[in-house]
């Protein structure tokens, strides 16, 4: 399988090798090396090794930083070369819900005047299980395409208070003391997200809002407490950072019968193609198509003054070029709609703002750029006018 030839849009000539094998990353013969090259590393396939660490390795403590797609590249894959897999965020989850569980469980046990240790097992379980269904829960309320924030928070909130009543019956406790706990904090931490709480914030009151809801249901305060903290940082405050299963991209591009992983050719035509997206749909509707053009060269695509250039590096995959093209187009949305706001109100740190709201828009369609987002966000989210602007102003997939 390592001869295949194929034809494609980066073939001079019907039958030159196929560059893109490995997960789709292209091989680099020029030092005859052989080196895979994705967007954030490189692998030496005569080895099996990538030869940087995973540039998002510290969210990820259990695993090793070279580790790539799970050690299941045939299930899972990874084309950039910066995330790992599904399953490894389901057990990162289930570790860290019970270690959350256990130590919760201690605590309870220490201002009852016991052993830190009685029922750690059981905890360790409970809070496990509680931690994997957060990521499914999580997973599943960001990808209901059409639903605002208010009808996702009550879809979690619900989703979160039978995993909690269910827990509580399986443990021999009260479940209406479990479906309050689980509720509850699901909604505070709803709230709270809304309000720009940090994350720390966010699992605080999550963890608060878990034990009164379990003790209002005639339950135990840290029982509760320990099914809200794992509600607020596995499903809030974690979720965000470890990569979704399915993203509308991939549901969009499947429902005009496109393989997301399959590779478009260098030209207009795909473009017109993916503009038949509705999410893409949507953003052209908000502002007027640009000029678009292909270009020549490795450059990143580059939305200027009402020019949009495409270059052949975003066409790598059906799912990438139309993130890309979404991208540029809520850098269109920023040029036309607030820039003059932006400038108006103190001229604070445009270019922040304006990629923040267009890798906001990137991860929430295809998981591609939540890092940039984060630290983009950062720059100007503590002045409460553009936190206010950004908050007013940003743009569903």
């Amino acid at each position: 399988p390592f001869d295949m030839k194929m034809e494609g849009r980066w073939h001079e000539q019907q039958g030159e090798p196929n560059r893109y094998q490995y997960n789709g990353i292209e091989t680099n013969d020029d030092t005859e090396i052989l080196l895979s090259f994705a967007t954030y590393r490189s692998l030496d396939a005569s080895t099996g090794r990538w030869l940087q660490i995973d540039p998002e390795a510290e969210r990820y403590h259990s695993l090793t930083p070279y580790n790539s797609m799970g050690n299941s590249p045939v299930m899972l894959n990874d084309p950039n070369g910066d995330v790992l897999p599904f399953i490894a965020s389901v057990a990162i989850y289930a570790a860290i819900g019970a270690t959350v569980g256990v130590v919760s469980n201690g605590i309870g046990n220490m201002i009852n005047g016991q052993n830190f240790f009685d029922g750690a097992g059981q905890a360790a379980v409970i809070g496990a299980v509680t931690g994997a269904i957060s990521f499914g829960i999580g997973t599943v309320a960001r990808a209901i395409e059409g639903a605002s924030n208010f009808e996702i928070a009550i879809f979690q909130a619900i989703s979160h208070g039978w995993t909690g009543a269910a827990i509580s019956i399986s443990s021999g406790a009260e479940p209406f003391s479990g479906f309050l706990s689980g509720a509850l904090s699901s909604a505070v931490s709803s709230g709270a997200e809304a309000l720009n709480f940090n994350d720390i914030e966010m699992i605080g009151v999550g963890g608060l809002s878990g034990g009164f809801g379990s003790m209002i249901g005639g339950g135990d305060f840290w029982t509760g407490a320990r099914q809200g903290l794992i509600t607020a940082g596995l499903n809030h405050a974690l979720h965000r950072l470890v990569p979704q299963n399915s993203w509308p991209v991939d549901k969009q591009l499947n429902e005009i019968g496109i393989d997301p992983n399959g590779v478009p050719d260098f030209s207009l035509d795909s473009i017109n193609t993916i503009e038949k997206l509705s999410s893409i749909e949507k953003l052209l509707k908000t502002v007027s198509r640009p000029t678009v053009e292909l270009g020549a060269g490795d450059e990143p695509s580059q939305y200027y003054k009402g020019k949009l250039t495409m270059r052949i590096k975003d066409f790598s995959s059906w799912r990438r070029l139309a993130t890309t093209y979404g991208h540029e187009m809520v850098h269109r949305f920023v040029d036309m709609k607030l820039s003059q706001i932006l400038i108006n109100k103190k001229g604070i740190i445009l270019r922040a703002f304006n990629e923040g709201m267009a890798y906001r828009w990137s991860y929430k369609y295809s998981g591609e750029g939540f890092s940039a987002y984060h630290d983009f966000r950062s720059e100007f989210i503590l002045d409460k006018t553009y936190r206010n602007l950004y908050n007013k102003y940003r743009i569903e997939p």
